[in-house]
């Protein structure tokens, strides 16, 4: 990461943060707007579907749009966003203000892991996937454990105010950082971008992250009820996910290492992620071994993330925007997905605790696409094109 990739890194923190502190605290939104955590669920099950359904659609939109202005543009609707949640009078308002922020979440990611390449050094290029993924990190381990506390110390509107300010700043950096970038440089048109996502190794990949995404939402969304039912208050949750977060950095270092690397280790990763899910279903039951299984979870987590990224950006390198969005709406389908099956497994069963088991099987049907992806024969870039150029006739 360097001085000029800050702000794009400080711009993904703020959308994580985001994104995904409402699954910090549910049961406070839920008393506040005066509906039940099912419904407060809502929150994150429809951000997520905004996500799947809007990036891809945003990015074809914007195609041939200068990337660095893009990201300017786009990360200025975010703060639009925040600022009409923090200032909403009642909960449709607040789905009103989380629609509108994740209608530019996956376009804004996808973007600025372009820009980030274009900001890198020729010799550091490859790694715009991690450094963009520290934002994701940063979010986890900084962001939404102080929004927690914030939301704890003031109330709920506290942290999408502050995030507000936060994601404002982040905006004018990077514009000033990327004002020299794309001048008189073409990009690619919308028919290069659909081309390089019909390749059938993006797709396969892009489905195994949906369903991966699934698995991972499913426990994530309701990680503060499980603590609790674990056994903690509401204000130790922060900490709690203070530790989820340090773990994530490091799986993001090394998913970074394996990123490229080949079928065996992106498998290897996989696998774990699944071990992962189901470790946290004994490890939840109890206040000394939950943070384990936090632990374990985030580190399976984070080490997959960079390498299903890293392998889209790979596959569809002339043209990598569509493909990257796509696999950002593939998380938000998963997140959808997730959140929903998590919700109807509590209702069914009464028990946060059976949660992790169908987030087990979520993923073992995400390593099953993933698997058969690596299975195939590797084309080159030509066959890429010509087998894209087939499906769009």
């Amino acid at each position: 990461m360097t001085r000029r990739t800050i702000p794009l890194v400080a711009g993904i923190c703020c959308i994580g943060t985001s994104e995904l502190l409402p699954g910090g605290m549910l049961s406070q939104l839920g008393s506040a707007l005066d509906v039940d955590v099912t419904t407060a669920g809502l929150l994150v099950t429809v951000y997520a579907a905004t996500v799947a359904l809007a990036g891809p659609a945003v990015t074809v939109l914007t195609a041939g749009v200068s990337k660095a202005r893009l990201a300017t543009w786009l990360l200025a609707v975010f703060v639009l966003g925040n600022v009409v949640i923090a200032t909403a009078a009642d909960f449709p308002l607040v789905l009103l203000g989380r629609v509108l922020t994740a209608s530019v979440h996956g376009a804004y990611l996808a973007t600025a892991i372009v820009v980030t390449q274009r900001l890198l050094p020729v010799e550091r290029s490859s790694k715009a996937v991690t450094a963009i993924q520290f934002g994701v990190n940063l979010a986890t381990v900084l962001g939404i454990p102080a929004g927690a506390a914030l939301a704890q110390l003031g109330d709920w509107r506290t942290p999408f105010a502050v995030i507000s300010v936060v994601a404002a700043l982040a905006t004018w950096g990077v514009h000033k950082a990327t004002a020299h970038l794309d001048i008189g440089t073409p990009e690619p048109d919308a028919r290069q971008e659909v081309s390089a996502l019909l390749n059938i190794d993006v797709g396969l990949t892009v489905g195994a992250t949906a369903l991966f995404s699934a698995a991972m939402f499913t426990i994530i969304t309701y990680f503060e009820p499980s603590a609790v039912a674990a056994g903690y208050s509401e204000k130790v949750v922060p900490v709690l996910l203070v530790a989820y977060g340090v773990a994530s950095i490091l799986g993001n270092v090394i998913g970074g290492r394996l990123a490229g690397q080949g079928r065996v280790p992106a498998l290897l990763a996989a696998a774990a992620f699944i071990a992962g899910c189901a470790a946290f279903q004994p490890l939840q039951r109890d206040t000394l071994t939950f943070p384990i299984g936090a632990v374990l979870f985030a580190l399976a987590t984070f080490s997959l993330i960079p390498i299903l990224q890293s392998d889209v950006l790979e596959l569809a390198a002339a043209a990598p925007s569509l493909s990257l969005s796509a696999n950002m709406s593939a998380f938000g389908v998963g997140a959808a997905l997730g959140s929903f099956v998590g919700g109807r497994v509590i209702t069914h069963f009464q028990d946060v605790h059976d949660v992790p088991l169908a987030a087990a099987a979520l993923a073992l049907g995400g390593f099953a696409l993933y698997a058969w992806r690596h299975a195939r024969p590797v084309s080159s870039p030509v066959d890429r094109i010509k087998e894209a150029s087939h499906f769009q006739a």
